[in-house]
């Protein structure tokens, strides 16, 4: 059949589209949840109320793009910014920029961790730049171990384990095996940060179909893409915070989920990275994405458990 008028194939075009965006809409919709906050029975202490900053850090415009940050000492965290080639030392009682080392060329850094004085900078495609900061000096030749991920694992977020001695990976995108029956699985795979080597088989796991059923009640995959990670220096527990999926998991040690906050993207317009200081305070970075990238951060408060513990008022 030819069809003559432009405007009846135009109408077929629209319809078309109209067709397919109800198609897609179908399909990727999920049911909103009753609650953002679920805490498993079991979860670890301190709870952090994350729908209540206890202070919010504006940052400057050098780190618009905030990718990553690790604590350092007293009350300042290093942080890095996507496609710089500097670590830059933010001092929270300051609110600004008090040191900006040069490490490396500009390259797609996604993430930082600390052991001691070495400082490791997590590169998209999975390698790891490091090098002693010593202070004082505001440049230095970074070493780099190249690892067994490539650009298509998308490796986000990077961590120091203080009880394992090693260094915490964890990929935005493909696992180190990807198999179609287990993409529902997201790994975390651990590097030796004095040879940089990684195990091939992730230590501790999200399966993101348990996570559907802790959010929904039933089982049902909640789609989330890791940007950062850290330990609790407390309780040993993983965290792991994700910008697409806007959600933080906690996990224990055997990989079990302990809790999951929903995140705010009111408040967290881009979360990239997570970290805890010296007194167990839980630190979330997140890029402007048409805002100001921010710092916040939360206090650890008294979990449900031990609110349940305290003797009723005579």
């Amino acid at each position: 059949m030819e069809i003559k008028h432009p405007n009846t194939i135009s109408l077929l075009i629209l319809s078309g589209i109209a067709v397919f965006a109800v198609i897609y809409a179908a399909i990727t919709w999920r049911e909103a949840p009753d609650n953002s906050s679920f805490m498993i029975s079991g979860a670890e202490k301190p709870l952090y109320d994350l729908k209540r900053p206890d202070q919010t850090y504006v940052l400057p415009n050098d780190l618009d793009e905030i990718s990553g940050l690790t604590f350092w000492e007293g009350n300042q965290v290093l942080t890095i910014q996507d496609e710089d080639g500097e670590v830059f030392i933010y001092d929270m009682d300051r609110q600004a920029i008090v040191k900006e080392i040069k490490f490396n060329k500009d390259r797609d850094y996604e993430g930082i961790a600390r052991r001691d004085s070495t400082i490791f900078v997590l590169e998209k495609d999975g390698d790891v730049h490091y090098f002693n900061y010593r202070g004082g000096k505001d440049e230095y030749k970074a070493d780099k171990f190249e690892s067994i991920f490539s650009y298509r694992n998308d490796t986000e977020g990077i961590c120091y384990d203080d009880r394992s001695g090693m260094l915490l990976i964890v990929p935005k995108g493909e696992q180190l095996d990807p198999v179609e029956e287990k993409e529902h699985l997201l790994g975390i795979y651990q590097m030796n940060p004095a040879t940089g080597q990684i195990l091939d088989q992730p230590a501790y796991i999200i399966d993101q179909y348990q996570l559907g059923e802790v959010i929904y009640g039933k089982r049902e995959r909640y789609l989330m893409k890791p940007s950062g990670v850290a330990v609790h220096p407390e309780t040993g527990n993983i965290y792991v915070i994700a910008s697409v999926g806007k959600i933080l998991v906690v996990l224990d040690r055997e990989s079990n989920i302990l809790q999951v906050e929903l995140l705010d993207k009111k408040v967290f317009s881009q979360p990239e990275g997570i970290t805890f200081t010296a007194d167990n305070e839980l630190l979330l970075s997140s890029e402007g994405k048409g805002t100001k990238p921010t710092i916040t951060r939360f206090v650890p408060r008294m979990t449900a458990v031990e609110d349940s513990e305290q003797p009723a008022d005579q």
